[in-house]
């Protein structure tokens, strides 16, 4: 009221929130605040005047929370303010009624087990070993949420193993106690938004005891405390999966082919053939047979990845393990070939490798590509030589443009227009040089002849006409573009100063 003197608005914050900020507008004048330290429990805001004039008035804003991560559902904030002054000697006491916040909170963590490098083979018992040994990766995840989330306090995963089986090994120091492994999880915080732990358990299932044909099957059990040690706010248990693992030996295996070529008349390429074990037993021996297409000539053994030897007789090519190819495994070879100048533009080139092993039916991989017409095909970059993370006026730098030809025929007639920025004017001085890598440091001499530079200044237009550049076919034609080019495809660079500009 008008006349109050030693005016004082406070705010008791219940001791389960946390303060966080307070903000105030007021009219009547500036007061004398007292707030908590930020990210305190409790305490008491208040806003005091030593007199207010009639007719002012004003809010403010107090931002609390429940703490994250120790929070108990259904934890209780009771909270009013209250109005204390003097009126002509007399004091005043104003509270508002009490007003009550309940907290949400969920338990976010699971537990989770997965098989680790056995074959995949589906149904009931999707997976398959012939070993008698078997990984496992365990993992305590937080899922996330936007309904406050309660900590994991002392988290133990136990997972109870078949009768005879022993733990061999585990990454996070896990114990076997009878049949049970124990992991001793600790404690997880929830105030991250993505936060878990994990651990690989190698287990041995003796042949003896599981024999070929066993089905493995267990889980996982996660338990611990929600919120804080004391007082908690109740358990957390969660049951993983069950993972199911046969002890049976799969004898697979896959092969993959690939073609490399621009598929023009004259131009080279290579078949790459790639074997690999899907299968979870060692294959002792293979061969790969690959009869190549009368179509193309040129024939000749590539690289060549160890644990196998390749041969050829004419355009036939054979492929011989020299060791065991164990299971996740994979080796390759490849075949040089070229496409002769007569080729039908057109025309498709299909060429087969068929695979064999004991224990598997003959499987094939096979390629098709279609002839192209020739034709020459540019690839241009732009770059700063030296470039700096910034420049002032007058500043001159110097721009590189870069040239290649990856099609099949020479590129002729060609120009290259760069229009230049408007706050950028050209000096001069170019070169033009060829190089075998995209990353050829900038040089200012020339051995590039039949470049013509000009440039228009009313169009602030740099044109560069270039003489023919030959085609390269390359035995692997990987035509990409970018900022590295096709690798054994020639460079030729261009090279000239601009100046920016100081008026």
């Amino acid at each position: 009221p008008a006349g109050a003197t030693n005016v004082t608005i406070s705010d008791v914050l219940p001791s389960t929130l946390e303060f966080l900020s307070a903000s105030f507008t007021s009219p009547c004048g500036a007061p004398t605040v007292v707030a908590p330290a930020v990210n305190s429990m409790g305490g008491t805001y208040s806003l005091s005047w030593a007199s207010v004039p009639g007719g002012c008035s004003g809010s403010f804003t107090i931002t609390v929370r429940f703490p994250t991560g120790i929070t108990c559902p259904g934890t209780t904030a009771r909270n009013r303010v209250c109005d204390t002054a003097m009126l002509n000697g007399t004091p005043i006491d104003l509270c508002t009624p009490f007003v009550s916040t309940s907290a949400l909170a969920t338990d976010p963590w699971e537990v989770n087990k997965w098989v680790v490098g056995a074959a995949y083979q589906g149904g009931a018992c999707p997976y398959a070993t012939g070993d008698s040994v078997i990984s496992y990766q365990v993992c305590v995840y937080k899922n996330v949420g936007t309904t406050g989330q309660m900590n994991l306090v002392n988290g133990v995963v136990t997972d109870v193993l078949p009768a005879g089986a022993v733990l061999q090994s585990s990454t996070c120091g896990a114990t076997q106690t009878g049949n049970t492994i124990t992991w001793n999880v600790g404690n997880l915080s929830a105030l991250p938004m993505y936060n878990s732990a994990c651990c690989t358990f190698t287990v041995l299932y003796p042949r003896a005891l599981f024999p070929s044909g066993t089905q493995i099957q267990n889980q996982v059990v996660l338990n611990g405390t929600l919120g804080s040690v004391q007082p908690g706010c109740g358990p957390s248990v969660d049951t993983s999966q069950v993972t199911c693992v046969e002890i049976k030996s799969i004898v697979s295996a896959q092969i993959s082919k690939w073609a490399y070529t621009n598929g023009q008349p004259g131009c080279s390429g290579k078949y790459l053939i790639y074997i690999c074990n899907n299968g979870n037993t060692a294959l002792a021996s293979f061969t790969v047979t690959d009869t190549v297409p009368a179509a193309l000539t040129g024939l000749s053994v590539g690289t060549i990845s160890g644990g196998m030897t390749v041969t050829n007789v004419g355009n036939i090519f054979t492929a011989t393990s020299t060791g065991p190819l164990a299971p996740g495994q994979c080796q390759y070879f490849e075949i040089n070939f070229t496409i002769p100048a007569t080729a039908v533009v057109g025309s498709t080139i299909t060429n087969c490798a068929w695979f064999s092993a004991p224990g598997v039916s003959p499987i094939q991989a096979c390629n098709t590509f279609t002839v192209a017409a020739p034709a020459p095909t540019a690839c241009v970059w732009k770059e700063v030589c030296s470039k700096q993370p910034s420049y002032t006026p007058g500043s001159v730098f110097r721009y590189r443009l870069r040239v290649q030809n990856i099609g099949g025929t020479a590129l002729s007639g060609t120009t290259i227009t760069d229009v230049l920025n408007s706050n950028l004017t050209y000096v001069g001085n170019p070169s033009y040089y060829t190089g075998t890598s995209w990353a050829a440091p900038c040089q200012p001499t020339s051995n590039w002849t039949g470049v013509t530079l000009t440039y228009t200044p009313g169009t602030n237009t740099v044109t560069a006409t270039l003489p023919s550049i030959p085609a390269v076919c390359q035995n692997i034609f990987y035509s990409s573009c970018g900022m590295y080019g096709t690798g054994g495809v020639p460079y030729y660079f261009i090279e000239f100063d601009v100046k920016v500009v100081d008026t």
